[in-house]
C-alpha cells in the first residue's frame, strides 16, 4: 500500500537530510553520509529503486547534481550537489560517487586501475610482462620498447584457464571494452576466442560478450556487451588454453 501524499512529502524531506535514523525489525540503524554533503543540496531521493536506475538518473544531467549516493540495503538513491571535491567512501553496501558536471561517457574507466592476470611472462633479457602494462595509457602495439615489455603477457603454462582482469574500484555500467593487439610478429593472430565477463565482485562474473577474432595485428578492437552491465571487475579470458597478450585495454560506459 502506497503512503499518502502528505506522508510521502515528509519521507522525501527526511531523506534529503545528511543523517538518517532508520528502524527495521525493531533495530535502529544510523546512516551517516560523508560530512562533505553537509554543505550540499540533495535534489532528489528515491526509495526502492535499483542501482542502474539511480545511475541513469544521475547521468541524465536534468539537474545539476555531481554526487550520487546509493544505499544498497535500503535501495535508496540520493542525488545531490556539493561544491567540495568528494572521494569515494568504501563501505559495504554504500556507494558514494563524485563526478564533475561534464560528459564522462568517453572516460576510460580502466586507466591505471589495479590489475591481475593468471600468470606473468618472463624473459631473462627483457624482464616481466605484468598485467598493469595493459592499462598504462601507452597505446603502443610493439611488444618490446627500449628493452622492456610494453604489453601484458601471461606465461606459457599448463593452466586450466588464461585470464587478465582489471578492478575499476567502483561499480559502473560497462558497455564497451577496447583491446589493442600487438603488431605482426610471431603471435599477433593469437588474440582470438575471447570471453569478456563483468561483475560486481570477483566471484560473481557474468558474460558481457564473446569475440571470435582474431584482432588484426597492431589494431584496436571494440567489443560491446550484449547489454550494458553493472560491474567493478572486467575479465578477459580465452575459450581455449592459450596465452593472453594485451597491449592496452580500455573500458567504457
Amino acid at each position: 500500500m502506497f503512503p499518502s501524499k502528505q506522508r510521502y512529502a515528509l519521507i522525501f524531506m527526511h531523506l534529503c537530510m545528511c543523517n538518517h535514523v532508520w528502524e527495521k525489525q525493531g533495530m535502529e540503524t544510523t546512516v551517516r553520509l560523508n560530512r562533505d554533503l553537509d554543505s550540499g543540496v540533495c535534489f532528489k531521493s528515491v526509495l526502492q529503486t535499483s542501482y542502474s536506475d539511480c545511475f541513469r538518473r544521475f547521468e541524465s544531467g536534468k539537474i545539476s547534481f555531481n554526487v550520487m549516493v546509493y544505499r544498497r540495503h535500503y535501495l535508496l538513491c540520493k542525488l545531490c550537489f556539493v561544491s567540495k571535491t568528494l572521494t569515494i567512501k568504501k563501505e559495504p553496501g554504500f556507494i558514494l560517487v563524485h563526478y564533475p558536471i561534464t560528459d564522462t561517457s568517453q572516460e576510460n574507466l580502466a586507466f591505471k586501475k589495479p590489475t591481475q592476470q593468471s600468470s606473468i611472462y618472463f624473459e631473462s633479457n627483457v624482464g616481466n610482462a605484468p598485467s598493469s602494462l595493459a592499462v598504462d595509457g601507452i597505446r603502443a602495439s610493439d611488444m618490446i620498447i627500449d628493452d622492456h615489455f610494453a604489453c601484458a603477457h601471461t606465461a606459457d603454462q599448463s593452466a586450466e584457464e588464461y585470464w587478465w582482469r582489471v578492478d575499476l574500484e567502483h561499480v559502473y555500467p560497462v558497455s564497451k571494452v577496447a583491446i589493442l593487439n600487438r603488431k605482426e610478429e610471431c603471435c599477433s593472430h593469437c588474440l582470438h576466442k575471447l570471453i569478456i565477463t563483468v561483475g560486481e565482485t570477483e566471484n560473481s562474473m557474468h558474460l558481457c560478450a564473446e569475440y571470435e577474432g582474431p584482432v588484426g595485428p597492431g589494431k584496436s578492437q571494440d567489443i560491446f556487451c550484449q547489454k550494458p552491465m553493472l560491474g567493478r571487475f572486467v575479465r578477459i579470458s580465452k575459450a581455449i588454453q592459450e596465452t593472453v597478450v594485451l597491449c592496452e585495454v580500455e573500458v567504457y560506459h
